[in-house]
């Protein structure tokens, strides 16, 4: 990822936070068929430097982890356009403010049903914890909860290097800042517009 010194990030608290907020990558990989990528749920272990998943058994990411184990996960966080209408100085162009967090390391597949079953509770409980009535696995009846844990399989990658990259327009001047900020706000971007405000007060 192209991080030019504006936009680093190298809090590491600040960039854990962030994987843990989104909560869901993009999962990239490299082996013999090529390039493959994935959108998947993704719970990070605090102190282990890991991240654990799952995948669906008929999933070809499957073989191609097992195959080159390296890979990459992608988190994105809030973003949005950036119209140069905003700016003092009229002689600007768009662009667009993001958020990244990028994850490299080795994965590691796991088969063990009980494993599973932890990766799936674990990640559970996490999305389900805000819910007044959580759902929780033992919900399900035994036999279709046994079928569903065999049609899945788990893994974690040791996350080896996280670089995070948030274009929040730190190369503009604070007016310039202020501006796009309250044309976020105007737009609903107001998750985008929050992140710009704590940046500012850093």
């Amino acid at each position: 990822m192209h991080i030019p010194r504006h936009f680093a990030e190298a809090d590491r608290e600040k960039l854990d936070a962030m994987i843990d907020a989104i909560g869901v990558g993009l999962l990239v990989t490299q082996g013999p068929a090529g390039l493959m990528a994935n959108t998947v749920p993704l719970l990070r272990q605090p102190g282990a430097d890991r991240l654990w998943g799952h995948l669906a058994r008929g999933n070809p990411q499957l073989a191609e982890l097992d195959a080159a184990p390296e890979a990459l996960v992608v988190f994105s966080g809030p973003h949005g356009y950036v119209s140069p209408g905003w700016y003092a100085d009229s002689q600007q162009v768009p662009t667009w403010n993001f958020v990244s967090v990028q994850v490299r390391g080795q994965a590691f597949l796991h088969h063990d049903r009980a494993e599973i079953h932890d990766i799936l509770e674990r990640l559970t409980l996490k999305h389900e914890a805000n819910f007044p009535t959580p759902w929780t696995m033992d919900k399900m009846e035994v036999e279709r909860r046994e079928k569903m844990l065999g049609a899945v399989v788990g893994f974690h990658i040791e996350m080896q290097d996280v670089s995070g990259k948030y274009k929040l327009s730190q190369n503009k001047s604070a007016e310039d800042r202020a501006a796009v900020t309250a044309g976020l706000e105007q737009l609903g971007n107001t998750e985008l517009a929050a992140l710009m405000r704590q940046q500012e007060e850093v």
